[in-house]
Order: structure tokens, then sequence, then C-alpha cells
């Protein structure tokens, strides 16, 4: 796939998964930050391919080289403002996430 492409693979499927599993996605956030539980999961297996993920594109010269935590936080802390709005009309939504797919690609793609 083209950077283009993954890039928008990864926030349509963030904001599809937030859409269809709220109630799984707000437990996960709210206890996100809890110490107790955070030293108990060790290493999770999807945030781990993520990260491998991102250091091969950039490793590709596909991503601009940034930080992967950086590149995570810029990827989808937007994408989950958009999905949590629930006043939005779904079209409003689209409209939002297809014009932030443009903003990240831009941002992050190496000669973009």
């Amino acid at each position: 796939m083209a950077g283009e492409q993954i890039i928008e693979e990864l926030i349509r499927s963030y904001y599809s998964y937030i859409v269809e599993n709220k109630e799984i996605f707000h437990f996960i956030e709210q206890f996100s930050t809890c110490p107790a539980l955070q030293a108990n999961c060790g290493f999770m297996k999807g945030p781990g391919n993520l990260n491998q993920l991102l250091t091969d594109l950039k490793r590709k010269q596909i991503l601009n080289d940034y930080n992967n935590d950086n590149l995570y936080a810029i990827l989808f802390s937007p994408v989950k403002t958009i999905a949590v709005k629930g006043c939005n009309s779904e079209a409003t939504a689209m409209e939002r996430l297809d014009e932030l797919i443009a903003i990240i690609q831009k941002a992050l793609i190496k000669g973009y």
C-alpha cells in the first residue's frame, strides 16, 4: 500500500472500532491510566505491532522520521475526538474524518 492508503486505513479502522464498540472503548479509556492495571498488562500485541509498522514505514522512508509516540498521537487522538462527539451527524463526522486524513497525510508522509 502507498503511504496515503496506509494512513487512511489506520484512521478509518480506528474510527470504525470506536463507533462500533463504544462501551468497550469507553471502558478501556476510563481505566487505561490506572497504574495497577497497566502494571499487570505487560506487553500488548496490538500496540507492539503498530509500533513495528510505524518503524518500518519510517525505515522505508514512507513516513517522516518522527518519534513513534508522536506519530501515534497524531494518527489516533484526533480520530477519537471525532468519533466520541455524539452530537455530530454521520455525514458531518465523515466530512471531518476526510479532512483529518488529508491533514495527517500532508503532515506525516515523506515528500508529500
